[in-house]
């Protein structure tokens, strides 16, 4: 993400001398931009650290469905409700 932003900084720089190159590297930028936010949600390119409290595991695997069903359940309450 450091790249992208540099070669962006960079084409504005460039943009004086060579315009074509400029495009080039905003281009070029703003595509590394775009890659890096898409592995930072996707949770690519690195490994995942276990996820623990005072030095034990914890597993939340149970509590991320409890929550899905938990918010399926309310929206499909609301959207009865809202019916005439």
């Amino acid at each position: 993400m450091v790249a992208s932003i540099a070669l962006v900084m960079l084409g504005f720089v460039l943009r004086m001398v060579s315009p074509l190159l400029a495009s080039y590297a905003n281009l070029l930028g703003l595509l590394l931009f775009v890659v890096a936010i898409l592995m930072s949600v996707l949770h690519l390119g690195g490994r995942r650290r276990q996820q623990r409290w005072r030095g034990r595991v914890v597993d939340t695997t149970r509590y991320d469905s409890a929550w899905w069903q938990s918010l399926k359940r309310r929206w499909r309450l609301w959207w009865r409700s809202r019916r005439w």
